[in-house]
């Protein structure tokens, strides 16, 4: 022990040495704690406690300690049996040695009697007490080799985990039963413990984020996930569709019961997970185009989720067909089909052609060729392919590729211009017939067939609780029958057909 010079400092040198023969006349050391300060301790009281070893004669060993512990006369060996030992005396030099000369020595519990006392002590769920009582016992099992107390160590740190872990869950705090988890393996829990508790660590912090709809940190959670749950960065495994929902509805359970499928467990954890981040990424505004390639990329179990974001992408594009170029708008068309989406395609096409055909050029009547080239093809519309070969007639009357397209489309120019073959036909059909019935029509009142034609020479009645039905014959010319109803009430009866004998009849 230093000593102190006769200076200004006399007086903290006192009170230093007076602090040290109080701590020692009030502080039990173990035998590891006390061998480095017996030069400090030198000649002071002092209570020493350590494992019993052995005596001969008025000696004492006691277990990893090179003190020499010997009796003083006074003093009264320790009694038979004893495992620990407490000795109250005070250190010396004698020969160039350290000598600890014994005034009292007892016998003290055991390491694992005092374990078990203070276990006792402890409340239940204390697991901050329980870890200091583990920690105590570790140590001591480490320092004398105690397989009985090192037992005693585990048993009670995994008890206190077991508590911690309860704790945590109750509190629905993820993060920390991550860092338990964090904890049990860097002292040396299990690997199965250590994998359980993380996969639950992660589940419990995932629905604690998407209660609180915290997106950014789901995002962060589905990294962290990828890189603590094995399998669940690998893009291989798959589950089937049932053993997926079973999953998904009960994590813990299927976790615990198919340690086999662990790694595609947590890979439908993940990409369950990462597909939820795209999904809301997506409804805030994300480029779909930027999702649907992560989808493609991060996910190729769920192919369906990138073409949703791949199809809003196009979907997006094609809102702006006014903008569009020819060939951008053909590639699209064409990513639509591929897609299976014939109706996106043909929406497109009808507005990219409308907005074409509101900004076409004042007399140019070859833009009117091109643009109805693209009714026809694109839309199969002839007829508003027929109305801008029109109009670039309008513009060219020379212009031959127009006519020979209007021909193609059962056209013929005549007097009074160009009109659809079949149209043609039909009119004239419909004046002959007209023509062969006196030119009335269904629909036509009484006074006008009798303005028409004449007064029937015959008529034929059927009568129902609904109207009466009545047949007027004409002998000719023309032969007619003319089908009439006449409603209740007396009012005037209308054509229902007309045939002629030799036509069909017609009529509603």
């Amino acid at each position: 022990m230093s000593t102190c010079r006769p200076t200004k400092v006399l007086f903290g040198c006192a009170v230093v040495l007076a602090m040290a023969v109080a701590n020692a006349a009030g502080e039990t050391l173990d035998v590891t704690e006390y061998e480095p300060r017996m030069e400090q301790l030198q000649g002071l009281r002092t209570t020493v406690v350590g494992r019993f070893a052995s005596m001969a004669g008025n000696r004492i060993k006691l277990v990893g300690s090179a003190i020499d512990f010997r009796l003083s006369e006074t003093a009264r060996p320790p009694r038979p049996g004893t495992k620990n030992v407490e000795l109250t005396g005070a250190a010396a030099r004698e020969g160039g040695r350290w000598v600890f000369v014994v005034a009292v020595a007892e016998a003290v519990p055991s390491d694992v009697e005092q374990f078990d006392e203070r276990r006792r002590a402890i409340a239940e769920r204390d697991f901050g007490q329980l870890y200091a009582l583990s920690r105590w016992a570790r140590t001591q099992a480490r320092r004398y080799d105690d397989a009985e107390l090192r037992s005693r160590a585990v048993s009670a740190f995994r008890e206190a985990f077991a508590w911690e872990e309860t704790a945590l869950i109750d509190r629905g705090d993820g993060q920390g039963l991550l860092e338990l988890a964090d904890r049990g393996r860097e002292l040396g829990l299990d690997q199965e413990t250590v994998l359980r508790l993380t996969h639950l660590a992660l589940w419990t912090e995932r629905r604690r984020l998407e209660a609180a709809a915290n997106w950014p940190a789901l995002a962060t959670l589905a990294e962290t996930t990828s890189q603590r749950l094995p399998g669940a960065a690998d893009r291989s495994l798959r589950l089937d569709q049932t053993t997926r929902e079973r999953y998904l509805a009960d994590p813990q359970a299927e976790f615990l019961a198919q340690p086999a499928l662990r790694p595609a467990l947590a890979r439908a954890f993940w990409a369950d997970l990462q597909a939820a981040v795209l999904r809301h990424a997506a409804s805030s505004g994300t480029a779909p185009g930027k999702l649907a390639m992560q989808a493609a990329e991060q996910l190729p179990e769920f192919p369906e989720l990138a073409r949703e974001f791949h199809l809003a992408d196009l979907r997006q594009q094609a809102a702006t067909a006014s903008a569009l170029t020819r060939g951008k708008m053909l590639a699209l068309g064409e990513e639509f089909e591929r897609l299976g989406e014939a109706a996106d395609h043909r929406q497109l096409a009808t507005n990219w052609l409308a907005a074409q055909r509101a900004h076409l050029p004042q007399g140019d009547a070859e833009a009117r060729l091109a643009l109805a080239d693209d009714y026809r093809h694109l839309l199969d519309d002839v007829e508003t392919a027929a109305a801008l070969y029109l109009e670039a007639l309008e513009l060219v009357p020379s212009l031959e590729e127009a006519a020979s397209q209007l021909r193609s489309l059962g056209y013929e120019k005549l007097a009074g211009g160009w009109q659809r073959t079949a149209e043609l036909r039909a009119s004239l059909v419909e004046a002959e017939r007209r023509r062969r019935v006196g030119g009335i029509a269904p629909g036509d009142l009484e006074t006008a067939v009798i303005a028409r034609l004449r007064r029937p020479d015959r008529v034929a009645r059927t009568v129902t609780a609904a109207a009466v039905f009545e047949q007027w014959i004409y002998d000719g010319p023309p032969a007619l029958y003319v089908y009439l109803r006449r409603l209740p009430g007396g009012r005037e009866a209308a054509v229902v057909s007309i045939t002629a004998p030799d036509a069909p009849a017609s009529g509603d």
